[in-house]
């Protein structure tokens, strides 16, 4: 279960991070 789950928030942040990229180019540039 904890081996799922650790899949599915990586799965998850992998979402955010691309719509991130997409919609918010400029704050990505500003954090990193």
């Amino acid at each position: 279960l904890a081996k799922a789950q650790a899949q599915e928030v990586a799965y998850l942040r992998a979402e955010v991070e691309r719509l991130r990229m997409k919609t918010f180019p400029a704050l990505v540039q500003i954090e990193h």
